[in-house]
């Protein structure tokens, strides 16, 4: 097994440069540091169990490719080094040879949700944590073109043709030149405060407190006074909704909905009440010992300077 704190993978790289949806730069980091803690999900295991039936879809999709997994005798699959930068790697799930000519295969298991990020079949519109997994493979294999093999759901299968982009491929190396450096001097990078997962990624990150009280940037004084207006208006906002449910709330009475002129509803759903029970308190009982909820740091204003 690859010790995967000495590298980033093609999997890693739109994370590593920022646009992964899910992930920021300091996620990347904080894996590389400490390791990663995660396990896998179902998510996960349906993919890795799904992936030889893709391959095998693909195969039959274009029967006139040569297709073979990228496949040890182990079963695990060979982790290929960038040839001038031995931190960047590569995992394709397969190659595939055609008029003497290899590219390679990526293979993606997701549910529907995600097929209104996809183009049409055969295009090359896939959303950027695809992109730039694939982008990065052909750099560290040389390649030219990447086909990413999508099963949405349990039947809905559709090939996309990623052709390399250089320039594209010189940003991303770029970038993770400068996070590997990041890693290597031990120095969180910064992120975007913008990324929808800044708070969450910081948080996981910043668990310890230590030290003295810092003073604050005149951008970060800024952003004090906003985030107080803005918890102030939030309030408002929070009183506002509770006092148009009560008055919504009020009409309908035992009623099962209120109607609107629009042909839309308000409906009351009924919540069963729920009784513990044995298997509750046996839970409990594993969870003795183990990590329910990891350390994390919350942000509070307080007066003074304690």
């Amino acid at each position: 097994m690859t010790d995967r704190k000495t590298f980033i993978g093609a999997s890693e790289a739109a994370a590593a440069c920022g646009v992964s949806e899910y992930k920021t730069p300091l996620d990347v980091y904080r894996e590389k540091i400490e390791g990663s803690d995660f396990e896998g999900n179902d998510y996960t295991w349906f993919g890795n169990q799904l992936e030889p039936t893709i391959i095998k879809a693909y195969a039959r999709k274009f029967p006139d490719m040569e297709v073979a997994p990228n496949q040890r005798e182990d079963g695990s699959q060979k982790v290929f080094i960038h040839p001038a930068l031995d931190f960047i790697c590569a995992t394709p799930d397969a190659f595939a040879l055609h008029e003497g000519s290899q590219h390679l295969v990526e293979c993606k298991a997701f549910n529907h949700f995600r097929k209104s990020e996809f183009g049409e079949d055969g295009s090359d519109e896939v959303p950027l944590d695809c992109m730039f997994q694939c982008q990065q493979q052909m750099a560290v294999l040389d390649c030219d073109r990447c086909d990413l093999a999508v099963l949405f759901g349990v039947n809905d299968f559709h090939v996309y043709h990623i052709e390399r982009d250089d320039k594209l491929i010189e940003q991303i190396l770029a970038i993770e030149v400068k996070l590997w450096k990041c890693i290597q001097e031990k120095r969180p990078p910064q992120i975007d405060p913008g990324h929808k997962e800044a708070v969450a990624s910081l948080k996981k990150f910043y668990r310890q407190m230590e030290g003295e009280p810092v003073e604050l940037s005149a951008e970060a004084e800024e952003a004090a006074a906003s985030l107080q207006a803005l918890k102030e208006t939030e309030k408002l906002i929070k009183a506002d909704i509770a006092k148009q449910q009560a008055i919504i709330l009020q009409e309908i009475g035992n009623a099962p909905a209120g109607l609107l002129k629009t042909g839309q509803m308000y409906k009351r759903i009924q919540m069963a009440e729920r009784i513990g029970s044995i298997g509750d308190v046996e839970k409990a009982k594993d969870n003795v010992g183990k990590v329910t909820r990891k350390a994390s740091v919350q942000l509070r204003l307080v007066k003074g300077k304690g």
